[in-house]
């Protein structure tokens, strides 16, 4: 597989040189975006725990993560980029000398983007570190996670050639590459795709899309070497009728020798996901049901019942579940949630939610979440988070509190 991205990469080299017969460097443009955060976590089980269940302790830290690029034009059909990024913790570095912080500046973007492709309006390719996915979706996002608790994966990219398809209704593109910056060690190879199309009777959505990753050592609990394929696709209807937007979500993993073989993972994904924006009250009200993983009875060469739904998505259900204890186990979540954006520059978010494993047999508990943004300038907001997880069966309640800025340079 690592040829057909040589031999790619050289076609949209050559194609890039017929483009660029008069290249010359215009619009130049700065881009970037960080942010800094203080957390405060009470009976918190901290960063990657070996079990949802603890250690817990009390722990505090001030996050710092920044990029900063370039991007500009070499002629009217090819696009350059390139970007730096640092991310730290600063309860975590000694500061003994500055090649501690310079050692955690990292490449995150360096890419070529080639519009109009073969001469076919909507027809583009991207080669080179990038980002890849939606910052929404469910199970492919490579990307900076906003949503994220520090210190995983949050600084993700992937060597690449994508190639995308858009005009008003067809959205298509697909991917070959090489994991990056996701800390994941090794030449685990990456390939899919992804197809939407819109506005279907003026309503309809779909989505389908589905992802292969070769040589990837990583398996849910009690799984201890995965070495062949592991993947997933799935299907998204959606619907949106004025103000009332509504999706549902169906996926499978896959995993062994070879391509849809269930012999090392066979778990499911279902979300349903519901919103209402009532305008005349500055209100939107929101809804969701999921579930994640499976049984792991009919897979041979694990250990334990119950596995969990693998995927590279960005579904981080509440500060507290979704940071801390939901990576790697099956689960249902229901969530209700409101956004009130009543008063200038302000926006109020409360949340709901209530976590357990699949089978009913352990609850997580219920959190609630209240996060208040004040959007200080049209590229600056402040930030405050007061979360809280009343325990079911776990061993304690857990508290957290974040307050923060983020900041984007357009």
């Amino acid at each position: 597989m690592n040829k057909v991205l040589v031999f790619a990469a050289l076609l949209m080299m050559f194609t890039a040189i017929s483009f660029a017969q008069d290249i010359s460097l215009k619009n130049v443009k700065l881009y970037g975006q960080g942010s800094v955060v203080g957390i405060s976590v009470g009976n918190g089980v901290g960063y990657n725990p070996d079990s949802y269940l603890g250690p817990q302790s009390n722990y505090g830290r001030v996050y710092l993560q920044s990029t900063l690029g370039v991007m500009f034009d070499l002629n009217d059909n090819i696009q350059a980029a390139a970007a730096l990024c640092y991310e730290n913790s600063w309860s975590e570095l000694g500061g003994d000398s500055l090649q501690t912080y310079l050692n955690t500046i990292r490449v995150i973007e360096a890419n070529l983007t080639l519009n109009k492709l073969f001469n076919v309006d909507g027809l583009s390719a991207k080669v080179g570190r990038q980002y890849y996915g939606d910052e929404d979706s469910t199970v492919m996002y490579l990307g900076i996670r906003h949503n994220a608790e520090p210190g995983d994966s949050d600084f993700s990219s992937i060597d690449a050639v994508t190639v995308y398809y858009d005009n008003e209704n067809l959205k298509a593109n697909i991917i070959y590459g090489v994991m990056a910056d996701n800390n994941i060690n090794g030449n685990e190879s990456l390939a899919g795709f992804d197809f939407r199309y819109l506005k279907i009777a003026g309503i309809f959505n779909i989505q389908a899309y589905m992802y292969e990753i070769d040589n990837y050592d990583y398996g849910p609990v009690g799984l201890a070497d995965l070495t062949e394929k592991y993947g997933f696709y799935g299907i998204k209807p959606s619907v949106e009728i004025g103000d009332f937007v509504a999706s549902f979500e169906v996926a499978r993993n896959y995993g062994g020798k070879y391509t849809f073989s269930n012999d090392l993972c066979n778990s499911n994904l279902i979300l349903v996901n519901a919103s209402y924006n009532i305008k005349t009250a500055d209100l939107t009200t929101r809804g969701a049901y999921a579930l994640f993983g499976g049984n792991s009875n009919n897979v041979t060469n694990m250990v334990g019942s119950n596995i969990g739904f693998f995927n590279f998505g960005n579904f981080t259900p509440g500060f507290i579940y979704g940071e801390q204890i939901s990576e790697g186990v099956d689960e249902k979540i229901i969530n209700i949630g409101a956004d009130y954006k009543g008063i200038k520059d302000y926006t109020f978010t409360l949340d709901y939610y209530n976590a357990s494993q699949r089978d009913g047999n352990f609850n997580f508990g219920n959190e609630i979440d209240a996060m208040v943004d004040y959007q200080f300038t049209n590229n600056t907001d402040i930030f405050l988070v007061i979360a809280h997880l009343f325990k079911g069966d776990m061993a304690a309640d857990i508290s957290k509190v974040m307050l923060g800025a983020t900041y984007k340079i357009m």
